[in-house]
């Protein structure tokens, strides 16, 4: 235990040498805003924008890219594509089975996560995990099946873990170890984290719902992450939730605090809401700071400031870093990049030609692009050019058959070190 804990020491240490770094400053890691998910309204994956019950947590597939937001006013999980696309929602009102009162905290649990994707997921992903959601006023964790890929159909529930306190209709496991008022799940190989706002604590159960080991928060635990021995969660509570470090115990009932950052004006963490990890082990916080990036030992990499009004809750990232933040006052999520925006368009085009053209903003100028089509299950590159003085490009295709409606996208890898490499949105484009 105590090579454990002097492991993790290591990242408690680089951390709290943290508190120097000015917000916007530091190690070079830019984050650009690239575009926002959901839209206010009462349609199809809108959010109401009722005061006080905006969108709440929010979760990614790390295999297909799916975005899950769940919509307090609405009392369902709205299910978005990659690019945005409303695909359906989650749940419906009530206290019954497969019913959502207040989808606070959702993770997806993909059973095999692929390494990092620069190339984006395969064209025809269909989901690919069951979506846990911790329902706060419910008092209980659901588990869907959102894609209808896994032997239920699509958007039923699978299994629901309640508290005994309030109602039981439709449950599966029924335990007073389940906190009675749940905030956050991540679940993860064979393991599923609890936070909860009542208990204080972050609990970690076996699939079948087995309680394994608790930690104490010391105060409202809203949010939990994980990343092989380390677990995070927020630290204290009454508006001043800092980050706590533990370290996961395979032998044993508990759950170790490594280090409790302590709260302070100016950092490392100034009011945290929301926690989460990449895959490659690399830490998100959002808090009073805006959204802080650090590296699974604890560097600095950056922090990014976020709208003063957007009032941030949760926070998710997907395989390629891409980052999905939700806020109180939002209708939706917004969504950074560590890397460029890119774009493309069709300028022009004839019975043999088609133009296209595009940017990278931030500029990169003269480096270079390439340009992709959709071929079977995967991208196939037919253009490599090099940006201008502008950062921008234009290229005249002739497609190999006319009258064929093709999908194309504009590929460009980012040269700086902690950067992601970045993708146009898909554009169908076909000759006259």
């Amino acid at each position: 235990m105590c090579r454990l804990l002097l492991a993790i020491a290591v990242c408690a240490v680089s951390l709290a040498g943290a508190q120097a770094a000015e917000a916007g400053k530091g190690p070079a890691f830019r984050y650009t805003l690239v575009g926002h998910i959901g839209s206010k309204g009462t349609g199809p994956g809108q959010f109401p924008g009722i005061d006080g019950q905006g969108p709440s947590g929010v979760a990614v597939d790390q295999v297909c890219g799916d975005v899950y937001i769940g919509d307090l006013a609405r009392h369902v999980v709205h299910h978005f594509d990659q690019n945005g696309k409303w695909l359906g929602d989650i749940g419906s009102p009530g206290s019954g089975r497969g019913q959502l009162d207040s989808p606070e905290g959702m993770s997806v649990r993909n059973p095999v996560v692929q390494p990092i994707n620069p190339l984006g997921p395969p064209l025809t992903c269909a989901g690919s995990g069951f979506l846990w959601v911790a329902d706060y006023s419910d008092n209980r964790v659901a588990v869907f099946d959102p894609a209808g890929t896994l032997g239920l159909g699509k958007g039923q529930v699978q299994a629901m873990w309640c508290n005994p306190k309030l109602g039981l209709t439709g449950c599966d496991i029924v335990s007073n170890d389940i906190d009675f008022y749940p905030d956050d799940v991540w679940a993860v190989g064979d393991r599923v984290f609890v936070s909860g706002r009542l208990s204080n604590t972050v609990r970690e159960y076996t699939l079948g719902g087995t309680l394994v080991a608790s930690a104490e928060t010391n105060g409202a635990a809203y949010s939990v992450a994980v990343w092989g021995i380390n677990l995070w969660s927020t630290y204290g509570g009454n508006g001043s939730s800092t980050v706590g470090l533990y370290g996961l115990n395979p032998s044993g009932p508990s759950i170790d605090l490594v280090h409790a950052f302590p709260w302070s004006l100016g950092g490392p963490f100034e009011g945290t809401t929301g926690l989460a990890t990449g895959i490659d082990g690399k830490l998100y916080v959002v808090d009073r700071a805006g959204l802080q990036v650090f590296s699974p030992s604890g560097r600095l990499y950056g922090t990014t400031k976020l709208p003063e009004t957007f009032i941030a809750n949760d926070i998710a990232v997907r395989y390629d870093g891409t980052v999905y933040i939700t806020g109180a006052r939002a209708h939706g999520a917004l969504v950074y990049s560590p890397g460029p925006l890119v774009t493309l368009s069709r300028k022009s085009f004839t019975r043999t030609k088609i133009v296209l053209g595009g940017r990278v903003k931030p500029s990169h100028k003269h480096d270079r692009i390439v340009l992709q089509r959709a071929e079977g299950d995967g991208w196939h590159t037919f253009a490599r050019l090099r940006l201008d003085a502008r950062s921008r490009f234009l290229y005249s295709w002739h497609p190999p058959r006319r009258l064929v409606h093709y999908r194309v996208r504009a590929f460009f890898k980012d040269p700086h070190r902690y950067h992601s490499d970045r993708a146009s949105q898909i554009l169908t484009v076909s000759t006259s």
